[in-house]
């Protein structure tokens, strides 16, 4: 089993290949506790005396969306041309949108 070119070794707990123990044809690779880092371009080579085959597959993960804000929206009465700052952190894969939203309508940015 190769990821990227570079041969698993199959001693890393992280990885399981697991035979069917009534049918010793059926094979499966169990990738535990899947991270960011093991997305790639895997590969498993299949050989016998009259030649070899090779599956390939990729790995992409996702992630939930969170959100972090840097300062704890309230409720708040501002004097008229003063200036409101709220600062976000998101995350999430594959990357997410990010609309903000007064009244029920989209706020696109001034040119």
């Amino acid at each position: 089993l190769f990821r990227n070119d570079v041969e698993i070794q199959l001693t890393d707990e992280h990885y399981e290949i697991v035979t069917n123990p009534t049918d010793l044809t059926s094979y499966e690779i169990k990738i535990k506790n899947v991270q960011i880092e093991d997305e790639g371009n895997y590969r498993i080579n299949i050989e016998n005396s009259l030649g070899n085959i090779e599956s390939n597959f990729q790995l992409t993960t996702v992630d939930n969306v969170s959100i972090k804000s840097s300062t704890q929206p309230i409720n708040t009465d501002l004097k008229q041309h003063d200036t409101l700052v709220l600062e976000y952190t998101v995350s999430g894969r594959p990357k997410p949108d990010v609309v903000f939203m007064k009244d029920g309508k989209e706020i696109k940015p001034s040119a």
